[in-house]
């Protein structure tokens, strides 16, 4: 695993939905080179964003991690680009950014077959939003329970 993951990566068998605190067991655990759907904990506020990559999680995080870095996004954009970084501007009137690290959690939570990371990033978004939600793109398959 890359340096980054000592302070972002959360090594669990487990996630707790910070609405209803009910827990939900992990099947596998995932490392950086692994693809699928992820979620981030905001630090701050609990707010829960998921995602899903086809490519490794290193490299997404990497994406993640330079948007946050380059600050040069428009807030006003409606899709998931620099969600993470919007969401933090948006919610958290600080005077300054802090580290990536201390702003967000990751959890790596499923590597569903390529086909089913829409149906499954659906479900992972339903049972762990809560009222706080990062996600500003939505999805155009129909949200599945």
């Amino acid at each position: 695993m890359g340096k980054h993951t000592v302070d972002i990566v959360q090594k669990c068998s487990s996630v707790t939905c910070p609405a209803t605190n009910k827990v939900y067991n992990l099947k596998k655990h995932f490392n950086c080179r692994n693809y699928g759907i992820y979620g981030s904990i905001c630090q701050r506020c609990s707010a829960v964003y998921i995602g899903q990559t086809i490519t490794p999680f290193k490299d997404r995080w990497s994406r993640h991690r330079t948007d946050w870095n380059n600050k040069k996004i428009d807030i006003n954009e409606k899709n998931d680009q620099a969600a993470l970084l919007k969401h933090f501007i948006n919610c958290h009137k600080e005077n300054t950014i802090p580290k990536f690290s201390e702003a967000w959690k990751v959890v790596f939570l499923e590597e569903p077959s390529p086909t089913q990371l829409d149906i499954r990033e659906t479900h992972w978004r339903d049972i762990l939003e809560t009222k706080n939600v990062v996600n500003i793109q939505k999805m155009v398959w129909p949200r599945v329970k």
